[in-house]
Formats: C-alpha cells, sequence, structure tokens
C-alpha cells in the first residue's frame, strides 16, 4: 500500500469535487462480465473491455500473463458491483510497469493522458510535475518501493490511485512458486483463512482503496480492535498480517469475505464495519 496527498487551487475544486464522487455505472450483469473478460484472449482485447464498461480510467497489462491480468479485473468487477462508489479511487488496473509510464507521461501533463484520467480541466503543468515526480520517487524509496510485493494498492485521494500486479512476479513461470508461497503463508496464519490465490492478494489491496473512500480503519469498531494489546486475539482470529496496523486489519478482513465461502467472525466483523461506512458515504452524496 501506497499513499500519496496533495492540493488543488480553489478554481478546480468544484470539478474535482465532482470526479471524487463518481460512480461504476452497471451497463451489464456482474456475471455477463465475468464471461466477456473470460473470454478476452489478449491483452488488447481486454485493455477494450476495461474501458468499454468504464472500470477504470487507465489500463496497462505491459509484462502481465494474461491469467493474471483477467484476474485483477474480475476482482475490480466483483468489487465494483458491491461498492459502485469504489470506481472513483480505480484510476488505474494494471501492471506495476505500466503505472509507472503512466505517472511519466502524468509528469509531462500529456494531453492524452490527463484527458483519460479525467484531470485535464483540473491540473495544471505545475501540479502535475510536481505530484508526478513526488509520486516516482515515492515508488522507488527502497523501503516502500518497487521490491517483490506481488501486488499494492496506491492511494492517491482519488487521483492516481490504482491496484498494481508486479510483472516480475505475474509474468509467465513464477505462478507455482507464488501459489506456494501464499499456501505457507496462509498455513502459518500469516495471511488471513482462504487466502492462499492471487484473487486474495488483490481482493487486500482493493480491500485498502476501499478504506481509503470509506475511511473504515478510522472507524470506531476497527479501533477498538486495537485497543489494549488486542494484536494477539486479531493474529489468532483472523492473521499476523492484520495485527500489524487498522489498516491491514480491514485489508485482511476483506480479502477473507470476498475469497472464502465461510469467513470467520473477525472477517465477517470486518465486513459489517465496511459496510456501515460505505452506507454512511452513499447517505453523505
Amino acid at each position: 500500500m501506497k499513499q500519496m496527498s496533495f492540493e488543488i487551487g480553489a478554481l478546480q475544486n468544484e470539478l474535482w469535487q465532482v470526479r471524487k464522487q463518481r460512480r461504476f455505472v452497471m451497463r451489464s450483469s456482474e456475471e455477463r462480465l465475468h464471461e466477456l473478460v473470460e473470454n478476452a484472449w489478449s491483452e488488447d482485447s481486454l485493455a477494450q473491455l476495461v474501458r468499454k464498461y468504464g472500470l477504470c480510467d487507465v489500463c496497462d497489462f505491459s509484462g502481465l500473463n494474461i491469467s493474471a491480468a483477467r484476474v485483477l479485473v474480475n476482482c475490480a468487477i466483483a468489487a465494483l458491483y458491491r461498492y459502485p462508489l469504489l470506481r472513483s479511487r480505480f484510476c488505474y488496473l494494471g501492471s506495476q510497469k505500466g503505472y509507472m509510464a503512466l505517472v511519466k507521461k502524468f509528469t509531462q501533463c500529456d494531453a492524452e493522458t490527463m484527458k483519460a484520467l479525467g484531470l485535464q480541466h483540473i491540473c495544471g503543468e505545475e501540479l502535475a510535475r510536481s505530484f508526478g515526480q513526488g509520486l516516482l520517487e515515492f515508488m522507488a524509496e527502497p523501503s516502500r518501493g518497487t521490491g517483490n510485493v506481488l501486488a499494492q494498492a496506491v492511494l492517491a485521494g482519488g487521483f492516481l490511485d490504482g491496484v498494481l500486479l508486479d510483472e516480475r512476479d505475474f509474468s509467465t513461470e513464477r505462478f507455482r512458486e507464488i501459489k506456494e508461497s501464499l499456501e505457507e503463508s496462509v498455513r502459518i496464519g500469516h495471511f488471513a483463512k482462504d487466502c492462499a490465490s492471487v484473487s486474495a492478494v488483490i481482493f487486500h489491496e482493493i480491500g485498502h482503496l476501499l478504506d481509503s473512500l470509506c475511511g473504515v480503519s478510522e472507524g470506531a469498531a476497527v479501533q477498538e480492535a486495537f485497543r489494549e494489546g488486542r494484536e494477539r486475539k486479531i493474529a489468532k482470529e483472523l492473521s499476523a498480517y492484520a495485527a500489524t496496523s487498522p489498516a491491514e486489519y480491514v485489508a485482511e478482513g476483506f480479502a477473507e469475505c470476498m475469497s472464502s465461502g465461510a469467513p470467520r467472525r473477525a472477517a465477517r466483523a470486518v465486513a459489517e464495519a465496511i459496510a456501515k461506512s460505505y452506507q454512511t458515504l452513499e447517505a453523505s452524496r
């Protein structure tokens, strides 16, 4: 998970507020969209599908195995049909390589890129240059950056948010290694139940975007779970990773609920907190 912040001038604020309130428009059934994704035979055909149905602003699956790209898009669809307002945070879906290329174009205030992101009337050259360069540096920090992280969420308040898959892991031959690694992580309790899959990894990152949209981890229910040294209980009832912070608690709970046919009580509690926060957000729109 990576997080960036920014400021814009008062003149652009009205357009910015409208952009932040975007929601996913359901032009087809969820089942039909999943079927279309499974039938997409190339990066280009999958990208065309994503654009046609408005799943995000920009997608770039460069370097990804088509199977991994399909899983990413299917997870996005599943989340958007449950939480349509999440569309405001799906600025980008694809590979880490593709995202870095996007940010470089954004930094140059490339007209086509700005239009695709819907920022052409909101973001000027100075902001694009400073924010884009800051994001590139942020992504490159050794402590945060572009190491072997499988997948990551970039949080930028709806500006350049997205879910990225590392193409070094999701190109071709590494799938078996990844699967075995995830299975071991679940077995020892580091990751949540039934989360030994690529889709679970992606749902974890989408959980971060959902949290940034609704502020779930800042709510009373989640904060209460971390009071009085309850991390050990969280590690036992959800996962060791969930016990590291409220944000990871939300992401792990969301991943388990989206991946397991029988999520445990702790994961269900996270889902309930998400539902309550999302309903409050809906009511305010």
